[in-house]
């Protein structure tokens, strides 16, 4: 089967929840869900806590290769490195909306993927891993195959930490942000970063530029530790909550509260906040209806 290769100039339109495709060294492309002076203030937070949140910011959470085709295979050439502190990385292949194959891989070296596809034209969405950096070189197909760019129904801002990023969910397709990108053929530009918080640097005003239609916010169970007083928690979620109010005037944003956390007792014991989870949740409660 002779097999024809798209080129880094004609794959914009097939890739989606991204917001730049980077050409860097070696002939491959680096997928950014964050705009430049965003990933300058991960990469200060990183420095200034010893983690590296600008390696989160790279991971290819939520990006998928979404197209309408009537090749029989389509395969990509693709590298990737470490982010999240998972050496491993999981594709998810779709077929018409039906999950009909996965890759798992901990060879970080340059390496092909390719999948098969029936006779006929379907709609095809390859996940790619929200563990890892992932970069690829191109796109194969059959060469006669057509190949068609997806419009999705809506586009969602997602803004958390590390459950909305996609800890610890093995399959990128399976994580809660995966299904609902899934069950609403939505645009979902998943800007959350493992261990983060409450944070008004961490937005950019040219985020509005996106355009979503809504917004998700699932910020507070970091914050929990990071602040040792009520007044210092309470700062932090209304500076976040205001400055994203002002950037996005108009646009419904949908907060989601912090899941329980089962070492509350310990932060206790240790006197590392002086307030209980549930004053957090009020807190963050209270601000979000003001807006």
């Amino acid at each position: 089967m002779s097999m024809k290769t798209v080129e880094k100039d004609d794959l914009n339109d097939l890739f989606h929840n991204v917001l730049q495709i980077e050409p860097i060294e070696g002939g491959f492309m680096r997928f950014h869900r964050f705009t430049l002076e965003q990933e300058r203030q991960y990469d200060a937070d990183g420095q200034t806590l010893g983690k590296d949140y600008h390696a989160r910011t790279l991971a290819s959470s939520n990006v998928v290769l979404d197209v309408i085709t009537d090749s029989n295979v389509i395969g990509i050439n693709y590298r990737w490195q470490e982010a999240t502190g998972y050496n491993e990385a999981v594709f998810d292949f779709y077929i018409d909306g039906v999950l009909s194959g996965y890759h798992i891989t901990d060879n970080m070296q340059e390496g092909i993927l390719a999948f098969d596809i029936p006779d006929g034209k379907h709609r095809v969405t390859l996940f790619f891993p929200w563990q890892v950096i992932t970069d690829i070189r191109n796109v194969v197909l059959s060469d006669w195959a057509i190949l068609q760019p997806i419009q999705k129904k809506w586009r969602i801002l997602v803004l958390g930490d590390s459950i909305s990023q996609g800890y610890i969910c093995r399959h990128p397709s399976l994580s809660y942000v995966g299904c609902l990108m899934r069950k609403m053929d939505a645009e979902c530009l998943n800007q959350a970063i493992g261990g983060y918080w409450f944070e008004e640097k961490a937005l950019d005003d040219n985020l509005a530029q996106w355009k979503p239609d809504l917004i998700i916010s699932a910020y507070g169970t970091n914050d929990y530790f990071l602040h040792n007083t009520k007044e210092s928690f309470l700062r932090g979620v209304k500076g976040f909550v205001e400055r994203l109010s002002k950037i996005f005037p108009k646009t419904p944003i949908l907060g989601i509260m912090p899941i329980c956390r089962f070492d509350e007792m310990y932060a206790a014991k240790q006197r590392m906040v002086d307030f209980s989870l549930k004053e957090a949740h009020d807190i963050i409660r209270t601000v979000y209806r003001q807006y």
